[in-house]
């Protein structure tokens, strides 16, 4: 397994051999579908943060929540849905998606040869990023959810919501403890496995688990480091960014100039998990081994 900061190096070679298709894919396409989401929130005057927030309070209303819930009409459910498939369907086919296909090709094969892999694998991944919209945005809800139970706990001290809160926590604390790491590695591979094999959303996700079972301890580790190494990174440009002007066309570039590389370290993870050499696996997972060959 090769070290951290060799996969690095390696993916940002990998980076430089077509940096200028990808600059173009990743901070122009990007740029321009987020300034598209919002102007569609700035005219409308709705957002889809303000649909989460009502429909955690539709959820979980009374008694937790004491302000008034203000229904929402067809036009912000319209809306919404738009933005959300802008979000986290559009945006990835049309950046996520081609930035993968080039890092893996390298080298020409010509626009006709790209649109075809684009094409083929278009559907399962789009489908991909929905799956992973809709658990982004139910993780927001736990959170908000999360918070409404904490300020009831401080506005009605002693109540019996304080060991509700308590409860809540414990379990959040357990379920993310046991769920998060296979979580993290699965929805991190799993498009690199999708355009990599051309298997759909379902066999890719079994496909990633697979890697990561298959030398828990290890895969995990090597995928943690490289995870938190971008992650830190895109959250500390993202503060710095946040105090100018239109942050959020700022924000839009770091994630353009930060994901290509990131890809591409996840694409040689996934070359370096694909050629291990595995004696033995356990009877369910040889199994799944079997159905996925």
């Amino acid at each position: 397994m090769k070290p951290t900061f060799e996969i690095i190096k390696l993916a940002a070679k990998d980076c430089l051999k077509c940096w200028k298709p990808l600059l173009i894919i990743s901070v122009s396409v990007r740029l321009a579908l987020s300034i598209l989401v919002n102007l569609i929130e700035y005219l409308s005057g709705y957002s889809y943060g303000d649909t989460v927030l009502y429909i955690t309070k539709a959820m979980f209303y009374s008694p937790l929540v004491q302000n008034e819930i203000t229904p929402h009409n067809l036009l912000s459910a319209v809306i919404s849905i738009v933005i959300f498939l802008i979000r986290y369907g559009l945006i990835s086919i049309c950046t996520t998606l081609p930035m993968i296909l080039l890092l893996r090709r390298k080298n020409g094969g010509g626009k006709e040869m790209f649109l075809h892999d684009w094409r083929g694998v278009a559907g399962p991944f789009f489908r991909f990023a929905l799956l992973w919209g809709c658990l982004t945005s139910l993780f927001e809800i736990v959170r908000l959810f999360y918070q409404f139970i904490i300020i009831v706990k401080h506005s009605a001290p002693g109540s019996t919501y304080s060991d509700l809160l308590i409860s809540v926590s414990l379990l959040l604390i357990c379920v993310l403890l046991v769920v998060l790491p296979i979580g993290l590695f699965v929805f991190e591979m799993t498009p690199i496995i999708i355009v990599a094999e051309k298997r759909n959303t379902h066999r890719a996700m079994q496909k990633s688990y697979l890697l990561l079972a298959q030398n828990f301890f290890s895969n995990f580790w090597q995928f943690f480091k490289i995870a938190v190494i971008f992650f830190v990174s895109t959250l500390i440009l993202n503060w710095i960014v946040q105090y100018l002007p239109f942050h959020s066309v700022f924000s839009a570039v770091v994630a353009g100039v930060v994901e290509p590389l990131e890809l591409a370290s996840y694409l040689i993870l996934y070359r370096d998990f694909t050629s291990q050499r595995i004696i033995k696996l356990r009877p369910r997972l040889q199994k799944l081994s079997q159905k996925l060959k």
